[in-house]
């Protein structure tokens, strides 16, 4: 009896530890599907894509750096913004992800164009399982945490708005 092989759809996996991320080939997690990360069996995040005002990127490529990173190059479509039009192709998109206690990604854009260009870079993430409490700019003072008015009255709650207040008067001082 002949063994028949089969392929599937093209998709980027990459793995470290217990953590597994699959993704399409163009970085996004599509909802829904099989496709996410996951961490000791379970789904943390089930979806996530990028957009640039709106619109989604073209793929140009990606692949594998290695078995826990990822590299993908996308180009932007047409661009309608406040300031004008970014025609197709002005802006590169790489996207390096790697996986390790995480996800950690680096967003490079570049401009091929000849002008300066204004638009909202857009990144939408589903969790399936967990609710997503904070998120914070790594460079920026920009914060953002899903406050329960409850948590201040807890254990920890004089300890939550004291560490909140810290990092909002050290950004303030930069």
């Amino acid at each position: 009896m002949a063994l028949e092989i089969t392929v599937g759809p093209p998709r980027l996996a990459i793995n470290q530890g217990y953590g597994v991320l699959i993704s399409d080939q163009d970085g996004q997690i599509p909802w829904p599907t099989d496709k996410g990360f996951y961490h000791a069996d379970t789904r943390i995040l089930s979806a996530w894509y990028i957009f640039a005002d709106g619109e989604p990127w073209d793929f140009l490529n990606s692949g594998n750096i290695t078995h826990y990173a990822s590299r993908i190059f996308l180009k932007n479509q047409k661009i309608i913004t406040r300031e004008g039009v970014v025609p197709p192709g002005t802006l590169a998109l790489s996207i390096s992800r790697s996986i390790g206690g995480g996800i950690h990604e680096d967003l490079d854009i570049t401009n091929h164009g000849m002008g300066k260009v204004s638009f909202n870079l857009e990144i939408v993430a589903r969790s399936e399982d967990r609710v997503i409490q904070g998120v914070a700019h790594r460079r920026l003072p920009v914060h953002g945490v899903q406050f329960h008015p409850e948590s201040v009255l807890s254990e920890h709650g004089d300890a939550l708005i004291r560490n909140f207040l810290a990092v909002a008067r050290a950004a303030a001082a930069d």
